[in-house]
């Protein structure tokens, strides 16, 4: 059984919308070092990219990471919105997969 943690070598942010009853949109830190491993997808599935406004990423974390969907990452200058989570608690490598949207340059 392989633990599966070593793989995430990178650290990222956690940001999400708090409700101020108005139209403002304000975020609070959640999480300020998540450890975790952000990917890009196979070529293959992102042929559709140069018509895209976003670029889909898939980030692995822990289990029990607190991260919801909508929520802000943050790694480097890099930020991403996520717009997906799928709880792996099956075998030997417990853990969530994130689907991530990052905004291209316009």
């Amino acid at each position: 059984m392989t633990d599966i943690s070593r793989w995430f070598t990178q650290t990222a942010s956690v940001k999400r919308a708090v409700d101020q009853g108005d139209e403002t949109e304000v975020f609070e830190v959640i999480t300020a070092s998540l450890a975790c491993l952000i990917q890009e997808f196979e070529p293959t599935q992102t042929d559709y990219v140069a018509l895209a406004l976003f670029k889909p990423r898939k980030m692995f974390c822990a289990l029990a990471s607190d991260v919801n969907e909508y929520d802000q990452i943050t790694k480097g200058t890099e930020r991403f919105t996520v717009r997906g989570k799928i709880r792996r608690e099956q075998g030997g490598n417990p853990r969530l997969e994130i689907l991530l949207e990052q905004a291209l340059a316009s």
